[in-house]
């Protein structure tokens, strides 16, 4: 497998700006899926088998567990008699590729967060300040209620819109997506639905 996906980003100013914004999230979305898939090839290549009770393992050993037939990484040389699955301080649950679904997440608090899922619901019930905890390569959607109703205030990103770098104003529900470069996190406004 190979990623076959281009990314080609707008020319801000344009008179299809929007939509061609639209076309590259779509493509982005493509992109990230082929990347998982090859990672996940690249992994599943690597797997040392089911992993046992006792065994000792290297750093960066991979291993699937016998309790939720999930992958995990070792994160340090050792061994022990707890299950992958139970031990987060020594094993690291690697992303699983079956057919490629976003994960969708009822966001209960501030945090912007793509490793709660890729697509994220917040319903507002007050003034609201978001803080962000994205990787380089990060991404996510937002499914945003009630934003016209309270004051949102975001972290600190960079809009990409055809106005310039200038957080929207937002409706009764609206789609954003937020994505991180290196150590800038960029922001895009997709537009409001019923």
């Amino acid at each position: 497998m190979s990623i076959t996906t281009t990314l080609t980003v707008p020319e801000r100013g344009s008179a299809t700006f929007s939509a061609d914004m639209y076309t590259l999230f779509q493509a982005i979305n493509a992109w990230a899926a082929e990347a998982n898939g090859l990672a996940n090839q690249i992994d599943s290549g690597a797997l040392q088998g089911k992993w046992v009770s006792g065994t000792t393992y290297e750093e960066g050993d991979t291993v699937w567990s016998p309790t939720d037939q999930q992958n995990y990484r070792r994160k340090t040389d050792g061994g022990g008699t707890t299950d992958p699955a139970s031990d987060a301080a020594n094993w690291e649950r690697l992303p699983q590729m079956t057919g490629y679904a976003d994960e969708v997440y009822a966001l209960t608090g501030t945090e912007l967060q793509p490793n709660n899922g890729s697509i994220q619901t917040k319903t507002l019930s007050e003034n609201t300040v978001f803080t962000e905890s994205f990787a380089n390569g990060q991404s996510m959607i937002v499914m945003l209620e009630q934003g016209s109703s309270y004051t949102v205030t975001w972290p600190t990103l960079t809009w990409v819109r055809e106005s310039g770098n200038i957080a929207p104003t937002l409706t009764a529900k609206d789609v954003l997506i937020f994505w991180k470069v290196g150590s800038t996190l960029y922001g895009a406004y997709v537009g409001s639905y019923e």
